[in-house]
């Protein structure tokens, strides 16, 4: 036996091994050194950042309000300017209309100008009109009407 010391010469003669059978593949949960890798976010990092996510939105917010009642308060301002200088213009012109109406209406001047233009002249004497005695008349009249109308009702009420 000139190769008794080969590898097949030992195969040749080894003892059959029997071989047990085993599972091809296993995983086990939590471990492999890129276990954190896969872990993904972990949920205190991700409650840190809704929390910092929802105070930038208020934030946010309570700047847009902000800014919305700073507009307001400046449309109301120049809406108060405007209205101001409205009233401003309103009182001068109100101060010429009434210069204007003591100077239009004032007696003399009025006496001028019937005289200068229309050739007026301002009674001496005052005249009085009494309606007294045509009124009395009236009266008499009227109450003569009526008795002669009541008069006539009477006879034509007794035929």
């Amino acid at each position: 036996m000139a190769f008794a010391n080969t590898y097949a010469f030992e195969c040749e003669h080894a003892p059959e091994r029997v071989l047990e059978p085993r599972p091809s593949f296993e995983v086990l949960p939590g471990g492999g050194l890129d276990a954190q890798a896969r872990a993904g976010i972990e949920p205190g990092f991700l409650a840190k950042v809704k929390s910092i996510v929802a105070v930038a939105l208020i934030a946010i917010s309570l700047g847009a309000i902000r800014v919305a009642c700073t507009a307001m308060t400046v449309e109301q301002l120049s809406a108060n300017v405007e209205l101001r200088q409205q009233i401003k213009n309103a009182r001068v012109e109100g101060d010429a209309l009434r210069v204007e109406r003591s100077v239009l209406g004032d007696s003399v001047r009025i006496g001028r100008i019937a005289e200068q233009s229309y050739g007026m002249v301002m009674a001496s004497e005052r005249i009085a009109v009494d309606i007294s005695e045509r009124m009395a008349a009236a009266e008499a009249a009227i109450s003569g009407e009526a008795s002669a109308t009541g008069e006539l009702a009477g006879d034509s009420a007794g035929r």
